[in-house]
């Protein structure tokens, strides 16, 4: 069901309350520590240096993959590079605190995307498990 107002707000009503929903996620804690982990992160030379040979790894066994002659064995021996070094750049406390930081500001992103979807159109991302409407089992969007 589709929450209706009998107030209706303009184009520009509607912009100023975005932007104040806006700078209420941009002042938030999660943000505010989440700009403080990206700084940490950014200057830390040996994090960008694993993240790079990750980066250049990751690209390099992904066109191996496209290759229609693959073996499933060449096929798992990339799982598992990729693996290996995946666990190496998560030892960095200093890429795993930034990248948990991050994950919690894209979740309140999407979060607050889907309780204005559902507002707009009534519809839900419960499969994505996104706000299904029924607060009854939610820890809160409020």
């Amino acid at each position: 069901m589709v929450y209706e107002r009998t107030d209706c707000l303009n184009m520009d009503e509607i912009i100023e309350k975005a932007k104040i929903l806006g700078e209420a996620i941009r002042d938030s804690e999660e943000m505010k520590e989440y700009l403080k982990k990206e700084i940490e992160y950014q200057s830390d030379t040996e994090a960008q240096k694993v993240t790079a040979e990750y980066n250049e790894l990751r690209e390099s066994l992904a066109l191996k993959a496209k290759d229609e002659k693959i073996t499933p064995a060449e096929m798992l021996d990339i799982r598992k590079q990729l693996g290996a070094k995946y666990e190496e750049v998560s030892r960095f406390p200093v890429i795993s605190e930034y990248l948990a930081a991050k994950k919690k500001v894209e979740d309140i992103l999407a979060k607050t995307n889907s309780i204005i979807r559902y507002y707009v159109t009534g519809e839900t991302d419960e499969a994505e498990g996104g706000c299904g409407g029924n607060c009854s089992s939610c820890g809160g969007c409020h």
